[in-house]
């Protein structure tokens, strides 16, 4: 049974994790691994498991903050552009440019979407980094998509919308 539910777990992980392509051809690679009899017998489940997902971790594609600082580059902005087009605080991108590990709240992953001024594939990607997505089932969610598929990025004019309808607004500077 626990090999089982270790497979069970592996498949799992496998079907609904997101992964790039370059995470496909690995994934495609790590469907042949099986343990053998003889690797079972000489780790505990708990081994094989930990081995499984190490396995699967080392291959992960950018955090959000790593994709955040390639898009920057990529894009020739300045930290001080992208902080001030997103409405945040210079001390939140300061902590988000000094932990790695940062997992912005919705809000901040959008807001900085805006400022980069993303095209709904790179937004769907950056904001799945932060474990985030627009939903059709959220009126806010729809609202931001319309700005994203038609290319308005001002963020002042979305807040505007945003607020008009009772929905938070997006970024957290006080000005």
């Amino acid at each position: 049974m626990e090999n089982r539910l270790l497979q069970d777990i592996a498949e799992y992980v496998e079907e609904h994790y997101w992964y790039s392509d370059r995470q496909n051809k690995i994934r495609e690679q790590f469907k042949d691994v099986r343990f053998s009899v003889s690797v079972i017998n000489k780790e505990s489940w708990s081994e094989r498991l930990k081995n499984k997902f190490d396995f699967i971790f080392a291959h992960m594609e950018d955090t959000f903050t790593q994709r955040l600082w390639k898009v920057i580059k990529q894009k020739g902005l300045s930290d001080v552009e992208v902080y001030k087009r997103a409405n945040l605080d210079r001390r939140l991108f300061s902590k988000m440019r000094k932990e790695k590990s940062y997992k912005p709240s919705k809000n901040t992953a959008l807001a900085i979407v805006i400022a980069l001024e993303l095209d709904k594939a790179a937004a769907d990607d950056l904001l799945s980094r932060a474990g985030f997505a627009l939903s059709g089932g959220n009126k806010d969610d729809v609202i931001i998509r319309y700005f994203i598929e038609h290319k308005q990025y001002d963020i002042n004019i979305i807040n505007e919308v945003l607020d008009y309808y009772g929905f938070p607004i997006l970024g957290e500077r006080k000005s």
